[in-house]
């Protein structure tokens, strides 16, 4: 969506700002790419990732992330029963 968009067009003219959010982990375990997994919007996953593509640490740390409840990327991009969510983690 639009908003995304202009969200990370915002944070990229900051670096600081941008890796602090890539990187934040919310109090029951999720970081951004899981909250995008979940959602199950595969543009917003696209988006999210195109982004982290540019931060290898972040993409890491979003991909190794297990939430409190033991939830890893995979297994959010399989919960939002979205097929195009899971083609693109797996891409």
């Amino acid at each position: 969506p639009e908003v995304v968009q202009q969200l990370l067009a915002i944070l990229s003219k900051n670096t600081a700002a941008l890796n602090a959010n890539l990187l934040n982990q919310t109090s029951d375990g999720f970081m951004s790419l899981q909250s995008a997994l979940k959602s199950g919007n595969s543009e917003v996953v696209q988006q999210l990732l195109a982004v982290l593509s540019q931060a290898p640490q972040a993409l890491n740390f979003n991909l190794m992330n297990r939430t409190s409840d033991g939830f890893m990327s995979l297994q959010s991009a399989l919960k939002s029963g979205n097929p195009d969510v899971l083609a693109q983690l797996l891409a």
